[in-house]
């Protein structure tokens, strides 16, 4: 059910909404710089270069908050630029058998996007997005003591762990509404890519590993409240 739900805000707003802004920065446009709050929730997957790892899925709730600044193109047409960084502990737990297991956490992530918007009524704006994004992913690798066979029987205990930040790309869209002339609220969603990076760790017995670690964003879904500064 709740990825049903999460589908269909993702087709009712596959643009942002902006309001059909006057150009001049008056009450009921949009130009000018902002900043906010917002809240997230972030589905994303890692796997693996070794196909017998299991892929490790990590999904759930951050804030953070963002700024940004708008221009009107035409009196219904805007264009601006916005970052946001999120913060929280989004964490998964997989057995790669032989009592090996693997974990990740993601605790920071972030955008940097253009925004492309039209005002649909006074105070509405719907709006297309895309840009980067990145996030911080703490992987770990550990065997327990005394493993009777595999991998770890081989290697003895060990916790090795390292992070490593991806860098990628996100698209989607949003709709954002003002309450009053300086607030506004907005929901967006989007989906891309955090891209590849490599983990090295020294494991007993078989010295440094390196292993390359492909990192998707599934998901990306905010709502947040803007105050805005023109």
């Amino acid at each position: 059910m709740k990825k049903a739900l999460l589908a269909a805000a993702a087709l009712a707003a596959c643009f942002t909404v902006v309001s059909p802004a006057q150009a001049d920065g008056t009450d009921g446009g949009w130009h000018g710089f902002y900043v906010g709050l917002h809240g997230s929730y972030l589905e994303s997957g890692t796997s693996y270069a070794n196909p017998a790892t299991p892929e490790q899925s990590l999904d759930g709730a951050l804030i953070g908050f963002q700024a940004g600044f708008n221009f009107h193109l035409s009196p219904k047409w805007v264009f601006g630029i916005e970052g946001d960084i999120s913060f929280g502990e989004i964490d998964d737990f997989i057995r790669d058998g032989n009592f090996l297991t693997e974990d990740g956490a993601i605790d920071t992530a972030g955008t940097l996007r253009a925004r492309l918007g039209y005002a649909l009524s006074p105070g509405a704006l719907i709006y297309a997005t895309g840009g980067l994004a990145w996030d911080s992913l703490e992987q770990g690798s550990t065997c327990p003591v005394g493993a009777p066979f595999g991998v770890c029987a081989v290697t003895g205990a060990f916790d090795v762990r390292s992070s490593e930040t991806f860098m990628g790309w996100v698209a989607g869209g949003g709709i954002e509404y003002k309450i009053a002339p300086k607030w506004s609220i907005k929901t967006e969603v989007m989906a891309g890519d955090f891209g590849n990076q490599d983990y090295t760790g020294t494991v007993p017995v078989f010295g440094t590993v390196t292993t390359p670690v492909e990192h998707d964003l599934n998901l990306l879904v905010q709502f947040g409240v803007n105050f805005h500064l023109n």
